[in-house]
């Protein structure tokens, strides 16, 4: 086997690997991290606001600012529930929404890293 074919062999694997792992946490039915609600080392974290006195805290900037498709789940998921109040369910689905997008951003990133 050339190197060249053994090099895309193992892209294609690593490749997949990180499929697996979007259709996992992609899904949100499981945690895509073992720790849920915990900061992330790294990255701007701030408060994202749902009233005047209640806020969700250490967000990381990226997920509050992560687009897909045009739109920006963190943000829009807020929006579309305006006015109405939150339950304890509906506060660890944004927490999953907030992880997922996060560690989205992690692997879109180690996947940019791949050499093909």
């Amino acid at each position: 086997m050339t190197r060249a074919r053994a090099s895309s062999r193992a892209s294609w694997f690593r490749f997949a690997q990180w499929d697996a792992y979007f259709v996992g946490a992609s899904s949100l039915e499981e945690k895509p991290l073992s720790a849920l609600g915990t900061s992330p080392k790294e990255g701007n974290l701030g408060r994202v606001c749902i009233n005047e006195t209640q806020y969700f805290a250490n967000v990381p900037e990226v997920a509050r600012n992560f687009y897909i498709g045009g739109y920006q789940p963190a943000q829009k998921w807020l929006k579309d529930r305006k006015e109405l109040e939150l339950g304890f369910e509906d506060i660890l689905h944004y927490q999953k929404i907030i992880v997922a997008l996060t560690e989205t951003d992690r692997i879109m990133k180690e996947i940019d890293k791949i050499e093909i």
